[in-house]
């Protein structure tokens, strides 16, 4: 492997899901405003000013490149605590912009991590077209430039005490048409962070989950565990038997623990692109300690023990 992709020391964790739309970046933001939460001497912490409670973690993001200021609302600042790095690498369907093209998923990481570094940083390989990045970059004519992500990972772990990465799709998405074999999967390796798996309910998912786990495994990688989208509490609001069952045999089909159950919520309340998280999306994501699962560093008596 030639790209210069980083393989360092920091913590990180790397969401993926089954398929496109399941809810990588939902899930990737509440997992970062729940780290925010749980990490001593952030704000939120017992303790600790800024985080405000679940119900009010609304607000908008910043313009590209200003993920926000301390003091607006949903986005203060870190004083003290883990300085969370976070990373979509691949994006298309982006947006143009004055500065240039821009992801609004690159700008909720930013906005509920409150990280601090350029979207075009956090965010390095981007297409118009709403296509695999395979696809769209032999579309436009243009390679993709290894380079540059090798630099944007560089900063973030410099300038991070942990790193929440997020994928394009699936596992089998092409990134690079000069090598069309060259997967999502791959790039995981190249990486070697442990892997989050985000999935659906219903009817499918044990298939498409099993599939996923298999090739992660197969290659070499740690699942860190799974977190089920869109979960239907009350049989009586759904058609799909399925939902009921799926947590349990999704543990025993794949061997991973389920770490997140998230409810099914209004739409308007699954708009991290816009500064929404509903309550109960933050609340489930909390359940789990993400310290831990990341393996972060925290100060227990004075010294750092790493948690994990």
């Amino acid at each position: 492997m030639d790209h210069p992709l980083i393989q360092g020391g920091k913590p990180g964790l790397f969401i993926t899901g089954t398929d496109t739309g399941v809810g990588k970046t939902l899930i990737t933001c509440a997992i970062a405003a729940a780290i925010r939460r749980q990490s001593p001497g952030s704000p939120g912490s017992p303790g600790s000013p800024g985080l405000p409670e679940a119900s009010g973690l609304l607000g908008e993001p910043g313009e590209p490149g200003e993920p926000g200021e301390p003091g607006e609302p949903g986005v203060p600042g870190n004083p003290g605590g883990v300085r969370l790095g976070v990373s979509k690498p691949f994006a298309s369907g982006c947006r143009h912009e004055r500065e240039g093209l821009v992801h609004g998923d690159a700008e909720a990481l930013a906005h509920f991590a409150d990280c601090k570094q350029p979207l075009n940083v956090i965010n390095p390989i981007r297409f118009a077209a709403p296509l695999a990045p395979a696809v769209a970059a032999q579309q436009a004519g243009e390679p993709i430039d290894w380079a540059a992500l090798g630099r944007s990972l560089a900063v973030l772990e410099r300038e991070s005490d942990a790193l929440l990465m997020e994928g394009v799709g699936g596992l089998m998405v092409p990134l690079d048409p000069d090598r069309p074999r060259y997967t999502v999967l791959d790039f995981i390796v190249a990486i070697g962070f442990p892997v989050l798996i985000v999935v659906r309910a219903g009817l499918g998912t044990l298939n498409h989950t099993a599939m996923t786990a298999r090739l992660l495994k197969q290659a070499g990688c740690k699942v860190a565990g799974l977190v089920i989208n869109g979960y239907i509490v009350d049989p009586v609001e759904t058609d799909d038997p399925a939902i009921a069952s799926n947590r349990i045999w999704l543990e025993k089909l794949t061997g991973v623990k389920v770490l997140g159950v998230v409810p099914q919520v209004d739409p308007v309340g699954a708009q991290p692109e816009h500064g929404r998280i509903d309550p109960a999306v933050l609340e489930a994501m909390e359940m789990t300690y993400w310290p831990d699962v990341m393996g972060v560093a925290r100060v227990v008596g004075g010294r750092k023990q790493i948690d994990g």
